[in-house]
């Protein structure tokens, strides 16, 4: 049996707005679960995942962070040696998305250009394209700024499950080079 210490560990980082589902996400990868109730993050919480690639073990170290205001400024901590950050926005929340770019230059700012960034955009299973016109193009934008940017760019939804195993997946592999 081999141990968890023998393992390639990596620490990954998500980030972004309270409520855009980085918590669901977590317990999606981590659990195969969906919590429809899950109570803001405080501070921070950690949550691990392993896979294989190829044939070597791979751990990661997952930490969600709070994405409320007065919790910006303790960011900085908790990004201390990543190796990658999850950008996440909600498909709900204009808002949301209009805040990547400052979640980004964040984390790059304690972290520098070398850790993996994936921007995620989550709940990609509700259809509001009734009530959406102007926020479609605000998830345009961050599409192409992400590509640009040369950042991984995915759609996923902690509800369905949707990506989410994918997504880490990618950010597995990058981290694991």
């Amino acid at each position: 049996m081999q141990m968890v210490s023998s393992f390639m560990k990596h620490k990954i980082v998500m980030i972004g707005d309270s409520l855009v589902g980085k918590t669901s996400l977590m317990h999606r990868l981590t659990r195969d679960v969906f919590m429809p109730s899950c109570q803001p993050t405080v501070g921070t919480g950690c949550a691990t995942w392993s896979t294989v690639l190829g044939k070597d073990p791979i751990y990661l170290q997952i930490w969600d962070t709070a994405g409320q205001e007065r919790y910006r400024s303790i960011g900085g901590i908790f990004y201390q040696n990543a190796e990658a950050a999850v950008v996440v926005f909600s498909k709900t929340d204009n808002e949301s998305a209009k805040n990547v770019k400052s979640w980004v230059k964040q984390f790059r700012a304690v972290m520098g250009t070398s850790p993996f960034i994936a921007i995620v955009q989550n709940k990609s299973d509700i259809d509001s394209s009734d009530e959406r016109k102007e926020e479609d193009i605000e998830e345009t934008d961050i599409k192409k700024w992400a590509k640009q940017k040369g950042f991984f760019y995915i759609e996923t939804s902690a509800k369905t499950g949707k990506n989410v195993k994918e997504l880490f997946l990618t950010v597995t592999k990058s981290v694991a080079q």
